[in-house]
């Protein structure tokens, strides 16, 4: 069945099935959907935007905090294995600490996330140091050890 409407034909069946379609596809979304639904008052938006923002750039630091370990673990390898102050058994160890690390990273990234988004909601902002300190403190940890096993082995 088509119609005549300001010279165009449309078929107005197939149009409103596929709104249908599209109402249950959105109606199912809705239902299964783990966001939240705000007010967007003041800075609402802003605010989960930024929050986001922030998520991204520790998701971002985990990521090259894993890079550097597998970059050390990597050139360490190229050492050869047969000298006598070879680094090439400590490799492993510190790139491994790095990859540690960077999954903490992202976990506590995780964790931020989440828990600013859930304190937001209620109109508050944590502002959260915890975090910045012990990543701080593991990062400096790790990087002191590799000074140390380099400086003492060679």
């Amino acid at each position: 069945m088509s119609t005549m409407t300001n010279g165009k034909e449309s078929s107005c069946a197939c149009e409103s099935v596929h709104h249908e379609w599209l109402q249950q596809l959105f109606a199912y979304y809705r239902r299964i959907s783990p966001s939240l639904l705000l007010e967007n008052k003041g800075s609402v938006a802003r605010d989960h935007l930024s929050n986001e923002r922030t998520y991204l750039a520790w998701l971002r630091t985990s990521l090259s905090i894993i890079t550097v370990g597998v970059a050390i673990t990597q050139l360490f390898r190229l050492e050869s294995p047969n000298d006598s102050n070879s680094l090439h058994d400590m490799g492993r160890p510190l790139g491994g600490a790095f990859l540690g690390l960077g999954i903490v990273f992202l976990l506590f990234a995780v964790a931020r996330y989440f828990h600013t988004q859930a304190v937001m909601a209620e109109g508050k902002f944590p502002a959260t140091r915890g975090i910045v300190i012990i990543g701080a403190v593991g990062i400096m940890a790790v990087l002191v050890a590799i000074f140390v096993i380099v400086v003492t082995i060679l």
